[in-house]
């Protein structure tokens, strides 16, 4: 206990100690503990039977229920830097596709660990598993591959195979089968909705707004045709909505002007210019602000203007004025936005956002995304020379109560297209679940549009490229120990790290109480009730749901020499093309090829810098 005389000096409880340098390797057990840790917990969160993480720190706060990577990543915090440099490997990913966050660690801690048992170079190591991942990009790089299809965005079927799969990766959703088929159709709509209706169209967001509410179930869900703002002020003036002021035109119709601002109308001094003045102690700096503000709204007035909306705040003095022209005002987007589309990821354009950076800081940019696709609006940053060109137009404004709260709806023209995805759940971890799942799934159908390509999900292409990963390497043995002057043993050792990483992540999409087969003819993976004995004539699908085999015809995975036999046909025994899944009555399981594939490629990569790494150096002061 400290005493009263030192309370008042302010003197040292405990003598400053002395600051001392530490330094860890790859093999420390403080940090192979925390690698193995953070293994287990990616690796268990993967797939529809992965299991759900609770995450609430130290001190209590808030709890945190998920699956997800994006969401597990953000409540976690990570003290070792081995494993940061992981995380922000995945993070980084997850940016780009909000997708195969947990693909990335498994692939990545998996060889870390793994390669950590073998007595081999670690300089001989990262070139042979960099050698390895060439010949697997080369593979999946084939168009002709046998674990890969064209994805055709007119085969419903096949687009809606590959949504479900997305959605059924997340078990805290618990999705029954009627709320799977209404979040799939769902979201399929959402995405034909969002894209552009011809060439000329260049939307600078994604063109989907995600608001969620809490209290319903799922298949309460639905999609507006237009962009949804909360306006809580709109109640007590909402008679003056139906006199807003509209314009018509012979290519428009009736339309609104809007003008949309992003700094603040508040009044306050510094938001006028970043100038140094004096002023007279007799004169109203607030008030010569606000006459400033004034005659900005004076100019809207005589634009006709009908709908303002300001990122941030309005003088009360000004909403007054404004709305006795019949211009609606909807301010604070910013604050209000923020809550529920941060999750929502955008193509926004670069000048937009570092004029917003430079202007108002902390503002999101995904609100004037919204706003610019909707409206055509051009952001005003002065209160000086307006020009009725940077006004946008919206087709209408309608008011829209959910749960008690005031809305806007801005519906857009008829080249516009911007939608808002209003999701229900009755739990709101579950939401937040359901959220950043729904995100995902339409970031990932925009990425198809751009490589339509998918492979056959569900454990099967990690266990075929593991085959053909053997194949490979076996034909090529020799040209490999020539380049990395390696020895075969060593060759074989890395290839079975490799190969095996491949073959676990394939199994770990399945539940604990099943046993796992594979084939020598497709390379595919087979799961069957553990400890069950089948007629070996009896015949079993795969786990993509694409091929059929015998019992008889299946091997153990463990010990599998896992060769793709090659018979010079891509006919399989019921006479079908190999993978001409669109022609087929299937219910398939597809992955997306770009996430998957750049998660592979991003986890060899980030296993190669942490074995490059002789020692972590503490400065403990």
């Amino acid at each position: 206990m400290q005493s009263h005389s030192d309370a008042k000096t302010g003197s040292r409880l405990d003598a400053k100690t002395e600051s001392h340098i530490s330094y860890l390797t790859l093999e420390s057990d403080q940090v192979v503990r925390a690698l193995v840790l953070m293994e287990q917990i990616t690796s268990s969160s993967r797939g529809p039977f992965g299991k759900i993480k609770m995450v609430q720190n130290s001190v209590g706060g808030h709890l945190t229920m998920t699956s997800t990577s994006a969401r597990l990543l953000s409540a976690m915090s990570f003290s070792n830097p081995i494993v940061k440099l992981v995380v922000n490997s995945a993070q980084g990913h997850l940016k780009r596709f909000n997708d195969s966050g947990h693909l990335l660690m498994s692939i990545s801690l998996n060889l870390i660990l793994e390669s950590l048992k073998l007595v081999i170079s670690r300089k001989i190591l990262m070139d042979l598993f960099e050698i390895f991942l060439g010949m697997c990009l080369e593979y999946l790089g084939d168009k002709d591959n046998e674990i890969q299809t064209d994805v055709v965005f007119s085969d419903l079927k096949q687009m809606s195979s590959i949504v479900k799969s997305i959605l059924i990766s997340k078990p805290l959703c618990r999705f029954s089968t009627k709320n799977l088929k209404v979040c799939g159709d769902l979201l399929l709509e959402t995405f034909l909705s969002s894209l552009p209706n011809n060439n000329t169209v260049q939307n600078v967001s994604d063109g989907v707004n995600v608001v969620a509410f809490d209290g319903d179930t799922v298949d309460k869900s639905t999609i507006l045709h237009g962009l949804l703002l909360q306006c809580p002020e709109i109640v007590s003036h909402s008679k003056q909505i139906m006199q807003m002021r509209t314009l018509k035109s012979e290519q428009d119709g009736s339309y609104t002007l809007v003008a949309f601002v992003t700094v603040s109308m508040s009044g306050d001094t510094e938001e006028v210019g970043s100038m140094q003045f004096e002023s007279d102690m007799c004169v109203d700096t607030d008030h010569c602000f606000l006459d400033i503000l004034e005659e900005f709204c004076d100019k809207l007035t005589a634009e006709n203007v009908g709908l303002l909306l300001c990122q941030r705040v309005v003088h009360p003095r000004l909403k007054q004025r404004l709305r006795q022209q019949s211009i609606v005002v909807v301010d604070r987007l910013g604050v209000t936005m923020t809550a529920y589309i941060q999750d929502v990821s955008g193509t926004i354009n670069p000048y937009v956002v570092a004029y917003i950076q430079d202007v108002s800081g902390t503002i999101n940019p995904y609100v004037v995304a919204y706003i610019q696709d909707v409206s055509g609006a051009v952001p005003i940053r002065s209160f000086h020379n307006l020009d009725v060109q940077m006004m946008g137009k919206v087709a209408g404004v309608e008011h829209k109560i959910f749960q008690d709260k005031s809305y806007l709806l801005l519906s857009p023209l008829a080249d516009k297209c911007v939608v808002t995805l209003i999701l229900y759940s009755p739990e709101e971890e579950q939401l937040s679940e359901l959220k950043i799942l729904c995100s995902s799934c339409l970031l990932s159908l925009r990425h198809l549009v751009q490589s339509p390509r998918a492979l056959l999900g569900a454990g099967c292409w990690q266990k075929h490229l593991a085959a053909v990963l053997k194949n490979k390497v076996k034909a090529n043995r020799a040209d490999i120990v020539r380049k990395t002057g390696c020895t075969i043993l060593s060759l074989t050792q890395a290839c079975k790290v490799f190969t095996n990483t491949l073959e676990k992540i394939a199994v770990g999409t399945g539940h604990d109480g099943q046993d796992h087969m594979s084939d020598i003819e497709y390379g595919h993976l087979w799961r069957l009730p553990r400890g069950s004995n089948p007629d070996p004539e009896v015949v079993l699908k795969c786990a993509c749901g694409v091929f059929q085999q015998n019992m008889s015809k299946l091997n153990d995975l463990i010990g599998s020499p896992g060769i793709v036999v090659k018979t010079g046909t891509k006919e399989d025994p019921n006479g079908h093309s190999r993978l001409d899944i669109k022609q087929k009555d299937l219910d398939v399981i597809l992955d997306l090829s770009a996430p998957c594939v750049a998660a592979l490629t991003s986890g060899v990569l980030t296993a190669n810098t942490v074995l490059s790494i002789g020692q972590f150096i503490q400065d403990n002061n």
